[in-house]
């Protein structure tokens, strides 16, 4: 099964596909000064979530770099429904084959989705030349949320991710200076893994006979296993809000 279509059913039932909350959304509008007029890029789009949702409350121009097309497809769905067509566009595709307009854009935002440019280095070194002068950068992703605890295995990727303090720093080299730190609880994220164990089984007993069935299930409680085990306590991820910095 190939990955776009794994994530497409097990963040079937989501619309934010991120460990976040609505109030969290609402804080980030408000920390990168969403307003009417706002050009903004969002990379890694998904379902167009973040877009949609501050394109009902202003009148923004927003473009969405997203490689899945079952995400795609559901996202121009979903821009239809809410009747924002004119201002939202989802390009399909891998973001660096995406060229950034010209003249910069107010806000690029990437949550959850470095990956799409390689490393959250990577990520923020392509994000931050698509900034206009003045321009605020929110980019969301895992960081190490306790000291390793050396009796219990961890994973490579969980034993290799920055603390909150070397995220900071990373930006700092970008000459960023961050403005907003806005968390995710373990609440928030129970409910975004969750979410994807419940539309796994749901999907397996819809689909009987799909040839990928089996594996997506292995792969499913390895997840979990792995999530119950570790990252539960390990793992926290955040949204940081950055501008340039001053003389930068």
């Amino acid at each position: 099964m190939h990955f776009t279509e794994y994530y497409a059913i097990i963040e079937r039932d989501l619309d934010v596909l991120n460990p976040t909350s609505p109030e969290a959304l609402d804080r980030l509008e408000i920390a990168c000064g969403v307003r009417d007029g706002s050009r903004i890029l969002d990379v890694g789009s998904g379902k167009g979530a973040l877009l949609r949702r501050w394109a009902r409350a202003h009148a923004i121009r927003g473009v969405g770099l997203e490689i899945n097309p079952h995400f795609v497809a559901e996202a121009h769905g979903r821009i239809a429904l809410d009747g924002v067509g004119e201002r939202v566009r989802i390009v399909e595709g891998p973001a660096l084959a995406f060229t950034p307009q010209a003249e910069g854009y107010d806000i690029v935002t990437c949550l959850g989705a470095p990956f799409a440019i390689g490393s959250f280095d990577d990520a923020v070194a392509w994000m931050r030349p698509a900034l206009h002068a003045g321009g605020t950068l929110a980019i969301g992703d895992r960081y190490l949320a306790e000291p390793l605890n050396e009796e219990i295995d961890v994973p490579d990727d969980v034993a290799s991710l920055p603390t909150l303090a070397e995220v900071h720093e990373r930006l700092e080299r970008h000459g960023l200076s961050v403005t907003a730190l806005i968390g995710s609880t373990t609440a928030d994220w129970d409910h975004y893994v969750s979410a994807g164990w419940t539309a796994a089984q749901a999907w397996a007993h819809e689909h009987p006979r799909h040839p990928g069935r089996d594996a997506l299930l292995v792969d499913v409680a390895a997840d979990r296993e792995r999530y119950l085990r570790c990252e539960r306590r390990y793992v926290g991820w955040a949204i940081w809000v950055a501008r340039p910095s001053p003389g930068d």
